[in-house]
């Protein structure tokens, strides 16, 4: 979905746009750009009810700026807000990929101290069997 900032400005734009509801901003957006799917606005509705700021960015983000009424957007504003929203994935999987190699560098280094205690544990062994070795003939 859409980041705090972008739901403030989409809320904004909102009132800007004058005040019509979420419901008919979200129809509004699938009349424009998704035409075939406005009988799924109430339902999308329904599954982001009490987010409906988030899900109206995230189709601005995704589609582009709402707008009155009118011809769709140019295609280079939907080129561009398309860019937006792949440049914002690609940063939430960079961000995913900096944690998943953490945890492998951390879960690399435990596997060599456990390698290291496994190494000592068995040289502890020799140790003794020697010993005993040594008594058994020395004895």
């Amino acid at each position: 979905m859409a980041g705090v900032g972008q739901v403030a400005e989409v809320e904004a734009a909102g009132r800007a746009i004058g005040g019509r509801s979420d419901r008919e901003r979200v129809v509004a957006m699938f009349q424009k750009y998704m035409p075939d799917k406005v009988a799924h606005a109430d339902a999308l509705l329904a599954k982001h009810a009490g987010k409906e700021a988030a899900l109206i960015a995230s189709l601005v983000m995704k589609f582009g700026p709402e707008t009155t009424g009118g011809a769709a957007p140019s295609p280079a504003a939907v080129s561009a807000a398309r860019k937006r929203k792949r440049e914002a994935e690609v940063a939430e999987l960079e961000a995913e990929l900096a944690d998943v190699e953490e945890e492998i560098a951390y879960l690399l280094s435990r596997a060599e101290a456990l390698r290291a205690r496994i190494k000592a544990k068995r040289e502890e062994e020799e140790v003794e069997r020697s010993e005993r070795l040594r008594q058994r003939n020395w004895g």
